[in-house]
């Protein structure tokens, strides 16, 4: 019996880490394929899809996303160690810094809406969502709020 309850742990483990694999794929590629378009040229796919950062547990973000970096007006190479506080408006840094505070804990707030200010750019006000990855790795989902 307890062999037979090991198994089943084991097994919904395992379909939990191909699940999480395959989404961190498909996430890989939209990223590539969003790339490709800002590369072409395209200035559409900024303002129009969400952007998605990885940070570590302390908000700082650890991979990179070229889409992200034009959204935020900074080199693509640069946004890898830095903090996403960084460029959240002074009014809503208290109630980031909770939810980052939170990251570790169920049952803490996991979304907001906070202004979101790019080097050299207007705020907008975007809604802020993350989600735990990989052990130690979240990532936030940036969405404009339409007005």
């Amino acid at each position: 019996m307890l062999e037979r309850g090991l198994d089943l742990l084991i097994a919904r483990g395992y379909v939990a880490h191909r699940q999480a694999a395959g989404e961190r794929a498909r996430a890989r590629e939209l990223v590539e394929r969003l790339a490709k378009l800002v590369q072409s040229g395209s200035r559409r796919p900024c303002k129009a899809v969400p952007k998605v950062l990885v940070t570590d547990g302390a908000g700082v973000i650890v991979e990179r996303n070229p889409v992200a970096a034009q959204w935020l007006n900074v080199p693509a190479d640069s946004l890898v160690g830095m903090r996403l506080l960084h460029f959240v408006g002074r009014r809503d840094t208290s109630a980031f810094r909770g939810i980052v505070k939170g990251l570790g804990h169920a049952g803490a707030d996991r979304a907001a809406v906070v202004r979101l200010r790019p080097r050299q750019g207007r705020q907008e006000l975007v809604h802020a969502s993350v989600e735990k990855v990989a052990p130690d790795r979240f990532a936030w989902t940036l969405r404009p709020v339409e007005r």
